[in-house]
């Protein structure tokens, strides 16, 4: 099962882990990302800490609520480990909680580059709640990924590693063949992913 950061409650993190199998309707794209063509900067002050649940639109929590209820866990496909099998298609929604449109946020994920050079850099991410997303397991719903640019490449000591990302938040769809992400992150800070005391 995959291990989701710095969920508020127990029901969503429920509701988040079933998210890939319950919504359907995403009809995923083979279109690469481009990032941006203006990087913003965040703001000076401190961020709005988020969490993964805060991106979805609360009568679409609501609904995901009510059909993890009924849903039968022991119908769902077991999730592979296998490096070298493709990930099943992405489901879920874009729909966005429009309030974060340009807000300075705080949130953990894992991030999985996108563009990983020589020295271990990279300067475009994908940002999921749970290890393995878009490889090992299903892609979660675009809007339960977040494509992360970097003005200048930041150094990545290794994939998938569970990191707080720092920066301006867009409701942009950014496409990929892993997965479409709803929204889009200016990076400004990255740091190890340690709990919140």
């Amino acid at each position: 099962m995959p291990v989701y950061l710095h969920v508020r409650s127990r029901p969503a993190r429920a509701v988040l882990a079933g998210l890939a199998t319950v919504m359907s309707g995403c009809t995923p794209s083979t279109d690469e990302v481009r990032p941006p063509e203006r990087f913003i900067a965040a703001p000076a002050g401190e961020p709005e800490s988020l969490v993964w649940s805060d991106l979805m639109p609360l009568a679409e929590l609501e609904t995901l609520e009510q059909q993890m209820t009924l849903m039968d866990y022991a119908s769902l496909p077991a999730a592979t480990h296998d490096e070298s099998a493709p990930a099943a298609g992405q489901t879920g929604s874009y729909d966005v909680v429009e309030d974060l449109d340009g807000l300075h946020i705080r949130m953990p994920g894992y991030l999985l580059p996108l563009d990983a050079a020589a020295r271990g850099r990279a300067s475009e991410f994908l940002l999921v709640p749970f290890y393995g997303a878009c490889v090992h397991y299903p892609p979660p719903p675009p809007n339960q990924i977040v494509y992360v640019v970097a003005a200048e490449p930041v150094s990545v000591s290794e994939y998938w590693e569970a990191r707080w990302v720092e920066g301006v938040l867009e409701t942009r769809v950014a496409r990929n063949e892993l997965g479409d992400a709803a929204y889009t992150l200016y990076l400004s800070r990255s740091e190890p992913y340690r709990p919140a005391p």
